[in-house]
């Protein structure tokens, strides 16, 4: 992502009311709209939280929480994941997100870690029903799959301690509704409070019929245009091992 500093992550939850009781919100929706595709050209669809670009299924998130404020300056591209941490309410009550202990990494990196192993899994599921596709690579990609897998499963392991450190919240929504509960100094003071605090990624990404659009998704990160087709599976490994020789408590390759 060039040189430029990307925006902190802070987990949060929607504190200025539901869209559907705005009143307002189909103007401002309106307006929203016709600037969006600007801000996605300006910022190159780029998340501007863990510099992941791709041309499909990138989003908006609005900096202030103020979704009737569309300056430009106060719209940022975001990945899916790192969107959803804005909105963690949102994420617990789609299935979408969990919560975890995880102080060795930071939310961004956690997002790009998700990712990657999400683009293993799927890819190793699709070259299983390539039968052209030559005994080797499918080989090898299995191999990509079952390290992805093994990351996952130590990942959501790390469940149980947040929900002891959270005295039994679980669910994010939860913890989004206790949130809101909160006056205004103690909601600013949150990353400081949830240091470690995760939101990991389900796998699962819900559309507005409530259907799960995740293989369409991941299908176009591998695909030719998109941000992992013009890489081979055995370099995907790297971004995989970056995090492996850093966190000691996930599987070696």
């Amino acid at each position: 992502m060039s040189q430029k500093k990307l925006l902190p992550i802070v987990l949060s939850c929607k504190t200025q009311g539901w869209r559907m009781h705005d009143p307002d919100a189909h103007e401002a929706d309106h307006v929203f709209q016709t600037g969006r595709q600007r801000v996605l050209d300006t910022q190159k669809y780029t998340c501007q939280y863990c510099g992941f670009q791709s041309q499909k299924w990138q989003e908006i998130h609005h900096r202030n929480d103020d979704h009737h404020d569309n300056r430009p300056e106060n719209l940022a591209v975001a990945c899916m994941y790192c969107h959803m941490c804005f909105h963690i309410g949102l994420a617990g009550h789609k299935g979408e997100g969990v919560l975890i202990f995880l102080p060795e990494m930071e939310q961004a990196d956690l997002n790009c870690l998700v990712r990657a192993c999400q683009v293993a899994r799927r890819a190793a599921d699709l070259s299983g029903a390539d039968a052209a596709r030559p005994r080797a690579d499918q080989d090898v990609v299995r191999e990509y799959r079952d390290v992805a897998t093994a990351i996952l499963k130590r990942l959501d392991d790390r469940r149980a301690k947040a929900e002891e450190l959270l005295g039994g919240v679980r669910n994010p929504s939860d913890l989004a509704n206790i949130m809101m509960l909160m006056p205004d100094d103690l909601y600013a003071e949150r990353h400081e409070r949830l240091h470690g605090i995760r939101l990991l990624p389900t796998g699962v990404r819900r559309g507005n019929s409530g259907e799960d659009r995740m293989n369409e998704i991941v299908d176009f990160w591998i695909s030719n245009g998109g941000p992992f087709g013009a890489r081979q599976p055995r370099t995907w490994m790297t971004t995989l091992k970056l995090y492996l020789g850093a966190l000691p408590f996930l599987p070696q390759a």
